[in-house]
C-alpha cells in the first residue's frame, strides 16, 4: 500500500520535493531555535513564557483550527462548483472574526487573572492577544496553500515561520534581557510580518465575495462540522500540554521550562514527519472523499498507515541510541540534566501520535469529527489523572510518562472507531 500511495501522488514530484524539503527546513529551524532559545533565556523565563503561548494555543486548538480544517475540507466541494476564491475569501473573514473576538476575550481573562501592576505586565496580555490574531490568519493562508497542493508556497511559509519565531524572542531578549515580555513581544512583531507575508503570496483577487445563498450555506456547513470540534480543541490542549499547568502548581518554575524546552525540541520532529504525511495525502483524500471514490479513500488510508508507522519507529530509534548527543547539540547546559528519560518516553508517546493521524484523516474525510472528540476525551481524563498521581511523585519524569500513556490511549480508541467505520 506504501508503494500504491507513491505511485497515486509520484506524478506531484515537485509539490514532493516542496513539502518534504519545506519540513527538513522546518525541522532544522526548531532544532537551531530552541539551542539560541535556551542560550539565551534562562529556564524560568521559558517557563513563563511558554505557558503563555501555550493559552493562545487552546483558543487556536479549540475555534481557530477546527474552523481552519473545515476550510480545508469544504474548500474542494466549492472548487468543484467554481467558487474556490470565493471560498477562500468568505473563509478568511470568517477567521478574522472569530479570532478577534477570541484575543479580547483572552486578553481580558488575563488582565483580570494577573492584575498587572507595571507597565510590562500590561503590555504582555495585549501583545499576545495580537500573536493569537496574527497567527489564527497566517495557519488559514497557510492552510489554503497546502489544500490546493501549492505546496511549493505552503513549504516557505512553514520554513520562515519555525526560523523566524524563535529569532524574534532572541534578538529581543539578547537587546534587552531574559524576561517574558522580550520573549513574547518578539513573537507577536514575527507573526504580524509572517502574516503580511501570507497575505501577499496569497493574492485573492477583489472581486472575490460570496452570494447570501452560498455564505449561509458555508456557513451552516461550518457550524455543523466545527461545533463537535470545540470541545476537541480543548481536550486536545490537555493532551499535548496541559501538564505543564499541573506541573508549575507542583514544582518550580525552572522544571517547567526544561520540561517546556525538552518536550518541544522531541515533539517537533514526530509532528513536522506527521504534517509532512498529512500534507501530501490529505488534498487526495479529501477530493476522493468530495468525488465518493471509496477506493481512493482506503488506498490513501493504508498507505498513510505505513508511513506513519516507519517514520514512528525510526523516530523513537533514533531518540533511544542518540539523545545524549541531541541533548548536548541542541539544549544549553543548564537544561540537560536528567531528561533522557524524558526523551524516551515523550518519542514513544508522539510516535503513536502520528500513527494515529491515519485515522483522523478518515474522521475529517468522512466528517465524522466527534469521533475525535471522544477519542481525546478520554485521553484527556488519562493525562490529567495521570500527571496529578506522577508529578507530586516522580516530578516531570511522570508528566513525561504520562504524556505515553495518553497517546497510548487516543491511538487504542480512535483505531477501533476506524475499524467500526470502516466495517459497517
Amino acid at each position: 500500500m506504501i508503494l500504491r500511495l507513491i505511485k497515486k501522488i509520484g506524478n506531484h514530484r515537485n509539490n514532493i520535493l516542496a513539502a518534504g524539503s519545506g519540513q527538513v527546513m522546518a525541522i532544522v529551524g526548531i532544532a537551531v531555535g530552541t539551542r539560541l532559545l535556551t542560550e539565551f533565556a534562562d529556564p524560568d523565563t521559558f517557563g513563563e513564557a511558554k505557558l503563555l503561548i501555550g493559552l493562545t494555543a487552546l483558543v487556536i486548538g479549540m475555534v481557530v483550527r477546527p474552523y481552519t480544517q473545515f476550510a480545508m475540507r469544504e474548500f474542494h466541494d466549492a472548487a468543484t462548483a467554481g467558487n474556490e476564491w470565493k471560498f477562500h475569501a468568505y473563509a478568511l473573514r470568517g477567521q478574522l472574526l472569530i479570532s478577534t473576538a477570541a484575543a479580547v476575550l483572552l486578553t481580558t481573562g488575563l488582565v483580570l487573572y494577573s492584575r498587572p501592576a507595571s507597565l510590562a505586565a500590561w503590555i504582555i496580555p495585549p501583545a499576545v492577544g495580537v500573536m493569537l490574531v496574527g497567527q489564527a490568519l497566517f495557519e488559514l493562508e497557510q492552510s489554503m496553500f497546502i489544500t490546493r497542493n501549492r505546496q511549493v508556497l505552503a513549504s516557505i511559509l512553514i520554513s520562515v515561520r519555525q526560523w523566524s519565531l524563535p529569532l524574534g524572542s532572541v534578538l529581543l531578549i539578547a537587546c534587552t534581557s531574559s524576561n517574558t515580555l522580550s520573549f513574547i513581544a518578539g513573537q507577536t512583531v514575527v507573526w504580524g510580518l509572517l502574516l503580511w507575508m501570507a497575505f501577499k503570496m496569497s493574492a485573492i483577487p477583489k472581486a472575490a465575495g460570496a452570494l447570501p445563498g452560498e455564505a449561509a450555506e458555508w456557513k451552516s456547513s461550518a457550524i455543523r462540522f466545527v461545533t463537535p470540534m470545540l470541545a476537541l480543541g480543548v481536550f486536545q490542549w490537555i493532551v499535548s500540554i496541559g501538564d505543564r499547568y499541573i506541573m508549575a502548581g507542583y514544582v518550580d518554575m525552572v522544571y517547567v521550562g526544561k520540561y517546556a524546552a525538552v518536550y518541544g525540541l522531541i515533539s517537533a520532529p514526530f509532528l513536522a514527519a506527521g504534517a509532512l504525511t498529512s500534507r501530501l495525502v490529505n488534498p487526495f483524500a479529501f477530493r476522493a472523499a468530495a468525488r465518493r471514490d471509496h477506493v481512493g479513500q482506503s488506498q490513501y488510508r493504508w498507505g498513510m498507515l505505513g508511513v506513519t508507522t516507519v517514520v514512528a519507529c525510526a523516530g523513537f530509534l533514533s531518540v533511544l541510541f542518540l539523545g545524549p548527543t541531541l541533548a548536548w547539540m541542541l539544549l544549553a547546559k543548564e537544561y540537560r540534566e536528567g531528561i533522557l528519560p524524558l526523551m524516551n518516553w515523550i518519542a514513544a508517546g508522539y510516535g503513536l501520535l502520528i500513527i494515529s493521524y491515519t485515522f483522523d484523516l478518515g474522521a475529517y474525510a468522512a466528517k465524522k469529527t466527534f469521533v475525535m472528540t471522544i477519542a481525546y476525551g478520554v485521553a484527556a481524563v488519562v493525562k490529567i489523572i495521570g500527571n496529578l498521581v506522577l508529578i507530586p511523585r516522580i516530578g516531570i519524569l511522570g508528566a513525561a510518562q504520562t504524556t505515553f500513556f495518553t497517546f497510548a490511549t487516543y491511538f487504542v480508541i480512535m483505531a477501533w472507531f476506524d475499524y467500526r467505520r470502516r466495517k459497517y
